[in-house]
């Protein structure tokens, strides 16, 4: 799979700039058209007024990247037609130029060995994308609602009534294309197995704790990390720039209150804590009594030095 990244800077959507606070996963799309070359789309939607966009269209072995969508810079696009435009990252897939679609709107194939080489080649470069996608970031296909189709997506309540991409991959008649083994492809690629899934539902506590933190710098400060659950160099780099105290943004002040109610740390009246984002003196001296706790200095800030002493209570 070839990636490019062309960002359709002049298209509504890129330039509102709205950031997606959660992705929960990627949603499938097939474009509705018998155009096989992604620039077609790429040049087609890159201008004003035009608000419809996704995050990629996917080709033959190469995949163009319209709108960013890498973790914690995912900006908001618009394919879905319902709440899924703000939840899912999406792309399009090209069809073969053989398509018609006659009425009531069924897709057919002028020359159905040429349209079954061209699906299963875009199927294939799909499920390549995909694999990038979840290993960027730390999502298990198999997870439920992870990826799912537009249809799947209808039937959830989050998109607009369309069939895609069932409605072409059933024309195909030398292989078996479904969703279920678009994920199990998916899952294969990446070498994710279902007992990872369940391992993943058992997770550590301390996997948890680290990927919310993750998840705060992601949100507060755009840190792009992979939501993970290890303490590594860059969610360690990440800590370091963006120490969690007074002044500090809501999403990382929220996450350091519910680590200090988890472990009984309280206000100065020894009253419980409040998770409303506010760093005031309450949080100061709940965060001076782990802190106290630790055996480290009390300086009311939670940097690396605490997060290092802090992590071994798990």
């Amino acid at each position: 799979m070839k990636l490019v990244k062309r960002y359709q800077t002049k298209n509504e959507r890129y330039r509102d700039q709205v950031y997606l606070s959660t992705v929960k996963g990627i949603m499938v799309h097939e474009i509705a058209t018998n155009q096989e070359d992604p620039l077609v789309f790429v040049n087609g939607w890159n201008k004003s007024p035009i608000s419809k966009a996704v995050h990629a269209f996917v080709g033959n072995g190469i995949v163009y990247e319209t709108l960013p969508c890498d973790p914690g810079k995912a900006l908001s696009g618009w394919h879905c037609g319902g709440s899924g435009n703000r939840s899912y990252i999406s792309f399009e897939m090209c069809e073969s130029r053989y398509y018609s679609w006659p009425k009531p709107y069924v897709a057919k194939s002028k020359n159905i060995t040429e349209t079954n080489k061209f699906t299963n080649a875009v199927y294939k470069t799909a499920v390549e994308y995909c694999a990038y996608k979840c290993k960027q970031f730390g999502w298990n296909p198999l997870d439920k609602g992870r990826i799912i189709s537009h249809k799947e997506g209808n039937k959830m309540g989050i998109a607009s009534n369309h069939s895609d991409p069932d409605s072409i991959w059933k024309t195909v008649t030398n292989a078996d294309l479904t969703m279920d083994k678009f994920r199990k492809d998916v899952a294969a690629l990446m070498k994710v197995t279902k007992k990872k899934q369940d391992d993943k539902k058992t997770e550590t506590k301390k996997q948890k704790m680290v990927k919310g933190l993750q998840t705060a710098l992601n949100k507060d400060y755009k840190e792009g990390l992979a939501v993970d659950g290890s303490y590594g160099p860059k969610t360690k780099a990440a800590l370091k720039e963006h120490n969690i105290k007074k002044g500090s943004k809501a999403t990382s002040v929220k996450w350091l209150q519910t680590q200090l109610i988890a472990f009984g740390c309280t206000d100065a009246n020894n009253k419980k804590l409040s998770v409303d984002g506010d760093f005031g003196p309450k949080t100061l001296a709940a965060l001076k009594k782990l802190q106290k706790k630790l055996k480290i200095s009390q300086d009311g800030e939670f940097g690396t030095g605490t997060m290092e002493k802090f992590i071994k209570l798990f």
